[in-house]
């Protein structure tokens, strides 16, 4: 696909054809339209995938401008009720609770996403369409019905990666879940030390913890040296432009559905501490620890934008596990974005240290693993969705025409579909 056209990714293909709509009328700001179509919340039955998305979530943007080569970022994340402190939130809880439950509902969080789609128009927005004229589609959806999709079973397999390949990346995201457990938490309350985190020194003083052979079990966080947390969108405009957008209620129609509204409210809540010690502690208006996250990746020596995203909880979570493993394949492998997505993941499980992996891996690979000293689960048919769902669009100047060239690839563990023209 050349200069003038555009493309979008969409983990539902409805919403992907709507979307498109909205981008061939000079839209750029199909990420809003598209989550209004995902969740369109008129009618719960109506909706293309109510349990997913919808008005009392939460959502994050990222925003790649071809005119400047900027990435601006969104965070449409609520906080926590401004009157909850932690003794109320404990009230009734047993004792030595550690976080509260999903179906509290002081796990539920400010919605931030009916704001973050307004914000997202308002800021990085072509100006050419109202938000009537790009919820329309949606609200017709949602009026008027629609099929309802149907999940696969079976994917293509390549061949799996090698034990040694796996037991680096399940270590790495082992001590960085330790890691981000720890200091992921609003940083107005708590200033988590990034800088200190990302140094040279650090990154080689956790490294150093991997042992080759051995599994590490349950590792403590880290104590860097101090100075002083779904569904997902892909979309590149016809300008090149890029948006990465996640938005996510958490749990399946999140926590609690307010009576007499059609949609759910988010539980994020229930991600905070209740640890009085932990940066992440519950605490009045505050910001929790999230698992969603958009993603972009650019390549300045070859212009080249990676806009992408995989969904599904701890595939997601602050440690991105499954945005490594796709991005590793992109880069060092050299794939097609169909490929990457493709290929057979693992997921390790941040509260019990087990490692899901998903059929097609070999099994002299899971058992090297095995005696390494990992616990592993092999997982098969449709449990296969808590690898997540993947997107991703890359766009390009192709070196002999100097032309702009859009790559996409939707992951087949769901009904996902990328179109452009």
């Amino acid at each position: 696909m050349d200069d003038g056209g555009g493309a979008i990714l969409f983990r539902q293909p409805l919403a992907t054809q709507a979307g498109l709509e909205i981008l061939k009328r000079g839209g750029n700001a199909a990420a809003v339209h598209g989550h209004a179509v995902q969740r369109a919340h008129h009618s719960p039955s109506m909706s293309t995938e109510p349990m997913s998305t919808g008005l009392g979530g939460d959502c994050f943007a990222l925003y790649y401008s071809s005119k400047d080569g900027t990435v601006q970022g969104l965070n449409g994340s609520g906080r926590s009720p401004a009157a909850l402190t932690l003794e109320k939130a404990m009230e009734g809880l047993p004792p030595g609770a550690t976080e509260l439950p999903h179906t509290s509902a002081h796990s539920v969080t400010v919605p931030g996403a009916a704001a973050g789609w307004e914000d997202t128009i308002a800021w990085f927005g072509s100006g050419k369409l109202s938000m009537k004229e790009i919820l329309a589609p949606a609200i017709a959806l949602a009026e008027e019905g629609q099929v309802a999709g149907s999940g696969q079973t079976t994917w293509l397999i390549l061949a799996p990666d090698s034990p040694e390949y796996l037991h680096a990346i399940i270590e790495a995201c082992r001590l960085a879940f330790a890691d981000s457990r720890w200091f992921a938490t609003d940083q107005e309350h708590y200033k988590t030390p990034v800088r200190e985190m990302l140094s040279k020194d650090y990154l080689d003083q956790r490294a150093s913890l991997v042992d080759p052979h051995r599994a590490h079990v349950h590792p403590l966080h880290g104590t860097p040296a101090k100075r002083s947390d779904t569904v997902y969108l892909s979309v590149v405009d016809g300008e090149g432009n890029a948006c990465s957008f996640i938005n996510s209620v958490y749990d399946p129609f999140g926590g609690i559905v307010p009576k007499g509204c059609g949609f759910a409210l988010q539980c994020r809540g229930a991600n905070f501490s209740l640890d009085p010690a932990c940066p992440n502690c519950l605490a009045p208006a505050k910001r929790p620890y999230h698992t969603i996250i958009p993603a972009m990746a650019i390549r300045k020596d070859v212009e080249e934008v990676i806009c992408f995203g995989v969904m599904g909880g701890f595939m997601q979570a602050s440690v991105p596990q499954g945005h490594l493993q796709v991005l590793l394949h992109l880069l060092h492998r050299g794939w097609t974005p169909q490929r990457v997505l493709d290929y057979p993941r693992v997921c390790l499980d941040p509260h019990t240290g087990d490692v899901d992996v998903e059929v097609g891996i070999g099994a002299a690979t899971i058992d090297a693993l095995r005696q390494r000293g990992h616990t592993i689960q092999l997982v098969v048919g449709h449990a296969r969705k808590l690898f997540g769902r993947g997107q991703i669009i890359i766009t390009r100047r192709d070196a002999r025409t100097g032309k702009r060239v859009l790559i996409g690839g939707s992951d087949m563990r769901g009904d996902g579909q990328v179109a452009g023209w």
